[in-house]
């Protein structure tokens, strides 16, 4: 198999970690980009950048989200009316087929505003129902990928049978007359045929991962229903918090582990089979691994606030020193950004799990799926657990439309890494020479209609949209913070993970936040980086 090498590469305006080596042999500027290739950590390692070449556009289906070009950053566009969607999913998993079978019943209360004749949900996993092409899709595919999709064999709504269609990643399902502030419950009967590959749903030898797995409702905002496609680069799954009730029935081999708290678990097992029963509420989206038992062991921390870290490990290929590490490092954060946040996880247990061997990190609450080489000797993992701690909070708690408006949590996440690292002592001052080729770099990606602004398909690839999102992005708080001085960006960052916890904010309301907690221009001065005027 195909294996990757993990390339570090310098950012001088944040770090100087002499226990790293950079060796990432693409553009010169990547070399002053190391944060961002942390908090990418999988995509950076290995993932092949193409800055001339297109990114393949893929089908989404019908959407009845407004076309008129609109200036996201200076309105508020979330549903303040959202209740809590409910999932009860009834699942079988037979690892000789990798298939993953059952009926999903879904109670929702139509709080659009309007009447409607449709209801929407994402079927992530179907954008690999064909082979996936082009460079962005490179550090998804892995070396030896295999094709997987979610088959949707009867649907009924309020007990009777309802028509539907599927049109790529997107489910569309007629509703009789579903009046505003009304109740509906949708069944699904599904079979889920998962992929080989470095996605967040796929399994290997010893192992199955599955997030973004289920059926999930599509948002309806301001715009409408938000029919966005699964992309390779940022964090596209656009979603409300939600209350789940999952059953899985498997081979008892395996060590089942969700986002949920196992201690709430019920599990009932005979010599061959085991029933896996769990709940969990307010959360994003729910996750779950089967860990064949014969490859995994845990290394566990407790926090100050009495979270419990778990690292599941394969110690046979992996090094325990490193999950040691890891759950050391992921222990250190939580208990650094509970106080930064102002704000207690309101789970008591997170789970690391080692996926795949190049799997592009995914931080769900309470779960985390890192690749394997963050489990090597030559592994920088500690910030990368990091940024999956971060996570927790902003994407977590406090979610944003991160396809149209990707800033408004990752420039973020950014300020908080380099925050932490500045901190922790693994700052350096960077030269007038590197600070002039970081903002050459910039100032190409704008002047190519790429901006802080910008929705994930107008990113022409993975590296820009890191250099904005990442540097740009940091850059923007930085200085922010230099203006405002007395810390009140981090005063401004701890109300809104407080204000927004459990809800989801755009763009206006992260402004209008800013404005309220010590900078009256901030609409002004956010304008300016997120969409500046480009002089040829």
């Amino acid at each position: 198999m195909l294996r990757y090498k993990v390339y570090l590469a310098v950012d001088n305006t944040a770090i100087k970690a002499s226990q790293f080596i950079s060796e990432y042999p693409k553009p010169a500027f990547t070399s002053l980009l190391t944060v961002s290739f942390v908090l990418w950590a999988g995509v950076f390692s290995y993932a092949e950048f193409f800055a001339d070449e297109k990114p393949k556009k893929n089908s989404v289906g019908a959407s009845n989200e407004s076309k008129e070009a609109k200036d996201l950053f200076s309105y508020s566009f979330t549903n303040k009316e959202h209740l809590p969607v409910k999932y009860k999913a009834d699942l079988s998993y037979q690892g000789a087929e990798a298939t993953l079978q059952g009926t999903l019943t879904v109670e929702t209360t139509n709080t659009t505003g309007a009447d409607q004749d449709k209801i929407y949900f994402h079927l992530y996993p179907n954008q690999f129902k064909e082979p996936i092409n082009g460079p962005d899709w490179e550090f998804v595919r892995g070396p030896s990928p295999t094709t997987g999709s979610i088959d949707i064999q009867d649907i009924k709504v309020n007990d009777q049978k309802a028509d539907f269609k599927v049109e790529g990643t997107i489910l569309e399902i007629q509703m009789a007359q579903w009046k505003d502030k009304t109740y509906s419950k949708i069944d699904i009967q599904f079979k889920f045929q998962l992929p080989s590959n470095y996605s967040n749903s796929s399994y290997d030898y010893a192992a199955v991962w599955l997030g973004n797995f289920l059926p999930k409702q599509a948002v309806h905002d301001k715009n409408g229903w938000n029919l966005d496609p699964y992309s390779p680069i940022g964090n596209p799954f656009y979603s409300e918090t939600a209350d789940y009730d999952v059953t899985i029935n498997t081979s008892a081999k395996y060590e089942i582990l969700s986002n949920a708290e196992e201690v709430n678990a019920r599990i009932e097992k005979t010599d061959e089979k085991q029933k896996y029963h769990v709940s969990i509420n307010n959360v994003r989206d729910f996750s779950v691994v089967l860990l064949d038992k014969q490859y995994y062991q845990a290394e566990r921390f407790m926090t100050q606030n009495q979270t419990l870290v778990n690292v599941w490990y394969r110690p046979s290929i992996d090094k325990q020193q490193t999950a040691n590490k890891n759950a050391m490092g992921a222990d250190q954060s939580i208990d650094y950004f509970e106080e930064f946040f102002d704000s207690t996880l309101p789970y008591k247990e997170l789970d690391i799990i080692r996926t795949g061997e190049g799997n592009p990190q995914m931080a769900y609450q309470g779960m985390i799926f890192s690749a394997g080489y963050n489990f090597s000797d030559n592994s920088y993992t500690s910030l990368s657990m990091t940024d999956g701690v971060i996570r927790q909070w902003l994407s977590g708690l406090v979610g944003s439309q991160g396809y149209k408006e990707p800033w408004v949590n990752e420039s973020l996440v950014s300020y908080s890494l380099k925050t932490y690292m500045g901190e922790k002592g693994y700052t350096a001052k960077s030269s007038a020479e590197d600070q002039l080729k970081q903002q050459e770099e910039i100032a190409r990606i704008q002047k190519e209609g790429q901006y802080l602004s910008s929705p994930l398909s107008d990113f022409k690839n993975i590296n820009d949209y890191i250099v904005m999102m990442n540097l740009h992005g940091y850059n923007m708080y930085a200085e922010l913070d230099y203006l405002v001085k007395d810390g009140k960006v981090n005063k401004a960052l701890k109300t809104y993970v407080n204000e927004y916890t459990n809800k989801n904010a755009s763009g206006h309301d992260v402004i209008e936040l800013f404005e309220k907690t010590g900078h009256p221009q901030a609409k002004g001065y956010f304008g300016g980086w997120l969409k500046p005027e480009v002089k040829e």
